[in-house]
């Protein structure tokens, strides 16, 4: 790292430690107070109001509740920062003082718990803390930066059984990665009277296009072929529910964002990640807009408690996303997550 190089990561630890406090108080306000998917207003204009008072041009109400910060200064590329900001229908077992006691009506009219078991009150801490620093160090950087705070990551609105299994094993190659899941079966009322009709929610994750449509096909003509061997009294109804664009970081971004992160940090902690099926739709950013994107992961689990899990054989037992106990630890997490965010400043 060079010497400037050097004495501004000095700088950025050095700030970083007078505005901990806030952004922690921040973020635990955030977690107890979580959001369902398009309800996220109270969270929107929490950042809406960070970003206006250091001086970004805002816009609220993008697809609903989304907000977007414009600052410019000078000529230079334009960075986005993406924050997602919805809960999850989730009842807290965490058992932290500030965990959430919240419930609100889901789009089906039902009263149900309400959780950030996915990190979102985490992400829109960082995007604020570091569209922040940003916004009050503009003699380091010369660009446009765009903080988005978006909704409704969780049902894939806010950017854009039996033989069902065998999908993946007999309709894919070894070689292409995906998974069905059945994740929700419904179907009549009571033990000993048939049901006229069922509902079965599939849950579908690949690497590749055209493996998905493959799969979904394969779907459709299982499904078909089954209500017709059985002489069902009507052909299936198949609706698309949620959908999700593809996540695939652009090359050459996602190396300059590596090299920025290792100038910054120990090259250790820069770490490459394998595919993975979680569902997530950021890639619509850069579908959309025909720009490249990079997407990386921050770790948020206790150092101390993954060790003594690790010794033990214990690790798959630690919670994750959406998991009632899930609870990132707040140090090291925030301040992690928000330095992240500052070597990527847009020239």
């Amino acid at each position: 790292m060079s010497q400037e190089g050097q004495q501004h990561s000095e700088n950025v630890l050095t700030n970083l430690g007078t505005v901990l406090p806030d952004l922690e108080s921040l973020y635990k306000d955030i977690h107890s107070h979580p959001e369902l998917s398009m309800q996220e207003k109270r969270t929107a204009g929490i950042a809406a109001e960070h970003l206006r008072s250091t001086g970004f041009d805002v816009t609220t109400g993008i697809g609903k509740t989304g907000v977007v910060g414009v600052l410019k200064n000078g000529d230079g590329p334009t960075i986005m920062l993406r924050a997602d900001m919805d809960a999850l229908p989730v009842l807290e077992a965490t058992g932290l003082p500030y965990a959430s006691k919240v419930t609100s009506t889901d789009r089906d009219g039902k009263t149900v718990p309400v959780m950030h078991a996915c990190g979102h009150d985490m992400h829109v801490t960082w995007l604020i803390g570091a569209a922040t620093w940003f916004a009050q160090h503009r003699n380091g950087w010369r660009g446009t930066l765009m903080p988005l705070f978006q909704p409704a990551e969780e049902t894939g609105e806010g950017a854009g059984a039996i033989r069902l299994q065998t999908i993946v094993s007999r309709e894919v190659a070894p070689t292409d990665a995906a998974v069905v899941t059945v994740g929700s079966l419904q179907a009549g009322t009571k033990e000993n009277v048939i049901p006229d009709e069922a509902i079965i929610k599939l849950n579908v994750r690949t690497f590749d296009e055209d493996v998905r449509r493959r799969v979904l096909a394969a779907i459709e003509r299982i499904v078909n072929a089954e209500a017709e061997a059985s002489r069902a009294p009507k052909k299936p109804e198949i609706t698309p529910l949620d959908r999700y664009a593809f996540v695939k970081n652009d090359p050459d971004a996602t190396k300059r964002v590596a090299d920025a992160f290792r100038s910054y940090f120990p090259a250790e902690r820069v770490q490459q990640t394998q595919p993975t099926t979680a569902s997530e739709d950021f890639g619509s950013f850069g579908t959309g807009w025909h720009v490249p994107s990079v997407f990386w992961f921050v770790g948020g689990t206790d150092p101390d408690l993954y060790a003594k899990a690790k010794k033990a054989g214990t690790v798959a037992n630690i919670p994750t996303n959406h998991n009632p106990r899930f609870a990132p630890v707040i140090h090291p997490t925030l301040e992690a997550g928000r330095r992240w965010s500052l070597p990527l400043k847009p020239g």
